[in-house]
């Protein structure tokens, strides 16, 4: 699941090509990287044998941080959020692999920053993705 949230992010144009990475967040500005979090991944457990599951998770990025950026910081979450939420409309879901579907991608929290410094900020985007498994 992780990589097809990995490749995802990877095709989003607002990040423009960087890499994102995996549970490692750099120090360089404009650097990416989907973390996990805890959650209970059983939605529903069908008689068939199958169950429709969830993965949590943490888009972070580090940001130039200071007067005049912040704003524009902001704002590049929020379009973010609005570019998962309009490739999920279109059903331009995560490909997880063999016996999994994404069923859909969703926002959980708007972006906001959880650490800086002088010259940089981290921010976070919290998700998840939707799926069912046979």
């Amino acid at each position: 699941v992780i990589d097809g949230l990995r490749n995802y992010f990877n095709k989003c144009p607002l990040i423009g090509g960087e890499k994102v990475d995996v549970d490692f967040l750099g120090k360089k500005n404009s650097s990416y990287s989907i973390d996990t979090v805890p959650c209970d991944p059983i939605i529903k457990r069908y008689a068939g044998g199958g169950c429709m599951k969830q993965y949590c998770f943490v888009l972070s990025g580090r940001e130039r941080y200071g007067m005049g950026k912040n704003c524009s910081n902001a704002a590049f979450y929020e379009k973010l959020a609005d570019w998962i939420e309009s490739t999920n409309e279109r059903g331009e879901l995560p490909d997880i692999g063999d016996g999994k579907t994404s069923q859909f991608i969703e926002v959980t929290s708007s972006g906001y920053m959880f650490e800086e410094d002088i010259q940089s900020a981290g921010y976070r985007l919290q998700g998840r993705l939707v799926y069912t498994q046979i």
